[in-house]
């Protein structure tokens, strides 16, 4: 009988986890999907000033963290991973 309480409690504190697993379905808006829209449109291999800020300050609204600026030449991991994250909020749509 015990092994049997132990499963349910167990079946529930995964259904818990799962639920909070869950992640709300982030999408820009419209101004902001327009202007990452012209940002993936940029064929060239190098970011302006002006996409980096865009990149900073989107990623920084979106993804909930203070502003900051990664250095452009050792926080290229750290610039594609954001690259990443937002193109990803693109695809969501409106």
């Amino acid at each position: 009988m015990e092994q049997v309480k132990t499963k349910k409690k167990m079946t529930k504190v995964k259904k818990e986890k799962t639920e909070k697993k869950e992640k709300k379905v982030i999408k820009f808006i419209s101004e902001d999907y327009a202007k990452w829209k012209e940002f993936r449109n940029n064929t060239s291999n190098e970011i302006s000033h002006k996409e980096y800020i865009l990149l900073c300050e989107l990623h920084a609204y979106y993804f909930d963290h203070k502003y900051y600026k990664p250095s452009k030449c050792c926080g290229q991991k750290t610039l594609n991973k954001w690259i990443t994250d937002l193109t990803k909020i693109y695809g969501e749509g409106l």
